[in-house]
């Protein structure tokens, strides 16, 4: 039985990774015309999920937007940008691919199913449309993909940016246009919408978290006078009566319950890990949670980016390290322990982030995800990320 595996922290041991950089597509046309190659898609060469193609693994990767920093204004021109790449397989088989394309606020996400084999062992199979975006696929060719996919799909991106969002609350309901393209032959292609790409979210039940919630605030999306876009796409930052929060959009009710939970049980301590700070869009499907904004300058895995000599680097593990150990002593285990989950602040400190749980390979082992041994595990791993150990 195959299923989608958007969710990286909690994968199911297939390699996943982030990518960090973005590459645009810019034109005269505002949507279609030359691509510029540039790192971000070169590194999904190196993504896993292919396995040697006789055994092929569900993947999801994500392509940080923002660049090298965390959040970015919604743009005022309309470039188009490699959001993400990934596919579903069912028992070591490649059945259905997909490749996202983010142009101003509306994320593109294009599927394309693998079509049925030729009935004849000599036949050989059909260039369609389809065949030819799998053959891309397949070769990892993600840069060829996409621009052979824009004149596909202009009509569908003109029809959509006539009417752009524009609100947080627009963003939300409109900013995802989830299709399949399916052909019968080398120049017809067909749209249809194909919801499963990315399955709508769960409504949260609030009532059920009442008790960790006591004092927090209520705010309406539309309370919200601004915001900008996170990197990945699946946090905002957002003003609301002058203040600036972290907005969340709550994916599945139980780590939300677990990021609540937390940080509820340190509040008080001296830390630096993000507060709650209220709850946004209730009676929506789009309801989440708002933490403490942190004023970053970058994770801890883009450290090598930025100037950081040995002993600012030791100060950063010892602070994490400190961190853990008092999050331990008061019952909270952090989860999802990595240098992707490390924020180095304004003043160049760090906070640990994101206590919705889960685990990532090659920092937690799956069966100590979720546990102090887990946070510890994932610390003696972080001094080769911070190549404290040469």
């Amino acid at each position: 039985m195959s299923e989608w595996s958007h969710d990286m922290a909690e994968s199911s041991g297939d390699e996943v990774e982030s990518v960090t950089r973005s590459t645009s597509v810019e034109s005269d046309n505002a949507v279609a015309g030359e691509s510029a190659m540039d790192e971000s898609l070169k590194r999904l060469h190196d993504i896993g999920g292919f396995g040697n193609q006789n055994e092929w693994k569900t993947m999801h990767v994500s392509i940080n937007l923002a660049g090298k920093s965390d959040f970015m204004d919604p743009p005022e021109d309309l470039v188009l940008n490699a959001s993400c790449v990934g596919h579903r397989a069912s028992q070591g088989v490649l059945r259905t691919a997909y490749i996202g394309m983010a142009i101003g606020l509306i994320n593109f996400v294009v599927a394309f199913d693998v079509p049925p084999p030729p009935t004849q062992p000599d036949e050989e199979p059909t260039p369609t449309i389809v065949q030819q975006c799998i053959d891309l696929y397949v070769n990892k060719s993600f840069e060829k993909l996409i621009r052979f996919l824009v004149p596909t799909c202009n009509p569908l991106f003109e029809e959509k940016l006539a009417d752009p969002p524009t609100t947080l609350e627009s963003v939300l309901e409109r900013g995802l246009v989830s299709i399949r393209i399916t052909s019968a032959d080398e120049e017809t292609v067909i749209f249809e919408p194909y919801p499963e790409v990315f399955p709508e979210k769960e409504r949260i039940d609030w009532v059920s978290l009442k008790g960790d919630l006591v004092n927090v605030p209520v705010f309406e999306l539309s309370e919200v006078e601004n915001f900008r876009i996170g990197g990945n796409g699946h946090v905002y930052q957002v003003s609301i009566k002058g203040k600036t929060f972290l907005y969340k959009p709550a994916k599945a009710l139980g780590p939300l319950a677990r990021e609540i939970s937390m940080l509820q049980k340190v509040v008080g301590c001296s830390l630096r890990v993000p507060k709650v700070e209220g709850i946004l869009g209730i009676n929506t499907k789009y309801s989440g949670i708002l933490i403490t904004f942190i004023p970053s300058s970058f994770t801890l895995s883009h450290w090598t980016a930025f100037e950081a000599s040995v002993a600012e680097r030791q100060k950063w593990y010892d602070q994490v390290s400190e961190t853990i150990r008092i999050l331990h002593k008061n019952d909270c285990c952090w989860g999802d322990a990595k240098d992707e989950n490390i924020v180095i602040d304004k003043n160049r400190d760090a906070w640990l982030v994101d206590f919705e749980g889960g685990y990532s390979p090659g920092w937690v082992d799956v069966e100590l995800r979720n546990t102090f041994a887990g946070d510890l595990q994932a610390l003696s791993r972080l001094p080769r990320s911070l190549r404290l150990c040469d």
